[in-house]
């Protein structure tokens, strides 16, 4: 937890700035069920210029889905009846308003192999353990694209 807080600190390196498309920000969904861990993503994910959606149940997150498009989708693989391996078919079955290869990560604190391997059935496109680390997250972004190339404050 020490790393998290030191990430969030006034003195850690600013992030890059992800690209506005259209004008308006990257767009992140985060389904987690963990009050403080939902706080801290979207703090990081807000550090890298993404506006982010918070929902904590499978429910909210696919009305969250069929509102608007997202950018990347963050989804907590423990959490019970599969509910984010729902999530991710959603997003994928074009029901939804995403593009059909939204990056989907799936989270999760334990080794969980089987939530994993249904995560990664499911349509995620990758697995990270819990906690994230800001560096993670600007790391995500670049892989997926949606970091910005600013690195003069680097």
């Amino acid at each position: 937890m020490q790393y998290l807080l030191a990430s969030l600190s006034p003195d850690a390196k600013r992030m890059p700035i992800a690209p506005q498309v259209d004008g308006e920000p990257r767009s992140v969904l985060v389904l987690e069920d963990d009050f403080v861990l939902t706080l801290l993503y979207r703090r990081l994910f807000q550090m890298c210029g993404c506006q982010v959606d918070l929902a904590s149940s499978a429910e909210q997150a696919q009305e969250c889905l069929t509102v608007k498009p997202y950018d990347l989708i963050l989804l907590d693989a423990a959490l019970p009846g599969g509910a984010a391996a729902q999530v991710a078919k959603f997003a994928r079955q074009g029901v939804s308003a995403q593009a059909p290869k939204v990056p989907i990560v799936a989270i999760s604190s334990g080794d969980g192999t089987d939530a994993v391997q249904s995560m990664l059935d499911a349509g995620a496109d990758r697995f990270l353990p819990k906690p994230i680390l800001a560096q993670q997250i600007r790391f995500m972004l670049a892989m997926y694209g949606l970091a910005g190339d600013d690195d003069s404050n680097e």
